[in-house]
């Protein structure tokens, strides 16, 4: 790390600095378990794991991005088929009509909610080692994905 860098992060209070190192270590595992993720989605994902439910917008916020790289994120990460590639299947927007504005808001699926299962055991269970992929990730309807998610 660059010495202004390292400078910067040892400024931080101490809480800060626990939580970009946890956060690092997230991002780190959920990688590992599921290699098909890049770092925007996977920031998304943890965005939503964090606190489902959350409207689009105010996801997009979150995660310091604008809604249409939100959007982006969000094909990629439910089940949508796009050109030909199934989405991953790990989130799920779900739209809600009201009296005159529409509404989206956004869930873990049960194998979004299988992979953060995952993520804390690995966590928690002795990051340091190697962390095998999930193979139990798999859909019964899809051949395996090169022996890893």
């Amino acid at each position: 790390m660059p010495d202004n860098l390292q400078e910067q992060f040892r400024q931080l209070e101490s809480l800060e600095r626990t939580l970009v190192v946890r956060f690092a270590t997230a991002i780190h595992v959920l990688l590992e378990l599921y290699d098909r993720l890049t770092i925007p989605q996977a920031t998304t994902f943890l965005a939503v794991w964090a606190e489902e439910g959350l409207n689009v917008s105010t996801l997009a916020r979150r995660c310091g991005v604008k809604p249409s790289a939100i959007s982006h994120q969000l094909r990629v990460l439910t089940s949508r088929n796009i050109r030909g590639v199934d989405g991953l299947d790990l989130l799920v927007v779900q739209d809600e009509r009201t009296q005159d504005l529409r509404h989206r808001y956004v869930f873990l699926t049960e194998r979004g909610s299988a992979l953060a299962t995952r993520m804390v055991e690995v966590m928690e269970n002795g990051r340091m080692r190697r962390i095998p992929p999930m193979g139990i990730l798999e859909r019964p309807d899809q051949p395996p994905l090169d022996g890893a998610l």
